[in-house]
């Protein structure tokens, strides 16, 4: 479960490169294909480590929230078209992330 906390630390200052909007989507994609080929045991909690666990109704829900995260990216292209304030609602995004995904 680190991994994914770490993915989501470093890709903060991504957030802040130039011509990098569309990599932070692509990065988030690549997040949710790593968690989403993660091994979650049904019966009991699985990858417990640093008291971040993860069992059937969390693994779904942060798997929604990532994607709901992906569409809202996908759906502000007029932000990166009008170059309005893009580095600010990229970290937003990912700082939403971090701490839904400490905390689920």
């Amino acid at each position: 479960m680190m991994k994914f906390l770490m993915m989501m630390m470093f890709l903060i200052p991504i957030c802040f490169m130039k011509n990098m909007f569309w990599m932070v989507q692509m990065m988030l994609f690549l997040l949710m294909f790593f968690f989403m080929n993660l091994t979650i045991n049904l019966y009991n909690m699985s990858n417990m480590s640093y008291l971040i666990s993860c069992d059937i109704m969390s693994y779904g829900l942060i798997l929604l929230s990532i994607w709901i995260c992906i569409l809202m990216i996908m759906a502000s292209e007029n932000l990166f078209k009008v170059n309005f304030y893009i580095s600010f609602f990229l970290f937003n995004i990912i700082f939403y992330l971090l701490y839904y995904f400490n905390f689920s």
